[in-house]
């Protein structure tokens, strides 16, 4: 099976409930440039973005952060965004785990802290994909899942992992469900899908159907 993916894997999407001010939303396009710099071996872009990014974090970190429903989250994640575009996979994992362990709200609300854990775990998920350390990422796909069941991304990861840890009968189904998520959803739905490197690897007929199904909505 063979699936066109467009440039090098991207996941800085903002799936949190709350508004994502202009300095993150610079940093996540940062990001993304630099998946895609990679996916072209493109030196001279990685090399200007590696300098000028800390000093943007650095900055959001000091100001738009702090608006945050939870500063110290929100702080580890778009860190931990910043090592796994560079591949520092890692660091990205390290910071994701203290980001799990700092999820709260002031007000008490238990929502959203499981949607702050829930995004967290996914992306442990995902760090661990990419270190092949899959077994684990399973484990920690199902807390995701389990967290924010209606995050499609979630169920993307975890799909992933499975496929990789040898459950790819399990992997099919949710694939299947994400085909048919697609569909309802219309334009611009799980576009995350196309950039997804390790979806290229899965070997099952739902991974080429959600790319395609996401191509033509």
């Amino acid at each position: 099976m063979q699936i066109e993916l467009l440039i090098h894997p991207s996941y800085e999407v903002a799936s949190y409930p709350e508004p994502v001010g202009p300095k993150r939303r610079r940093l996540y396009d940062c990001f993304n440039k630099y998946h895609e710099a990679q996916g072209l071996a493109d030196e001279a872009a990685m090399a200007e973005l590696r300098e000028i990014v800390p000093a943007l974090l650095l900055e959001f970190e000091q100001s738009e952060a702090n608006e945050s429903h939870n500063p110290e989250w929100r702080k580890y994640a778009t860190r931990a965004g910043w090592h796994s575009a560079m591949g520092e996979y890692d660091e990205a994992l390290k910071l994701d785990k203290l980001g799990w362990d700092s999820a709260k709200v002031s007000n008490g609300d238990q929502n959203l802290v499981s949607k702050q854990k829930s995004i967290s775990a996914s992306n442990i998920g995902d760090a661990l994909n990419r270190l092949g350390r899959f077994e684990e990422a399973v484990q920690w796909g199902r807390i995701a899942c389990g967290l924010w069941d209606q995050n499609p991304i979630n169920w993307l990861v975890f799909s992933i992992s499975l496929f990789h840890a040898g459950y790819e009968e399990e992997s099919e189904k949710l694939l299947g469900s994400l085909v048919e998520y697609v569909k309802k959803s219309g334009p611009g739905s799980l576009k995350v899908a196309i950039y997804e490197d390790l979806l290229a690897d899965v070997s099952v007929a739902s991974a080429e159907r959600l790319v395609q199904a996401v191509y033509s909505t």
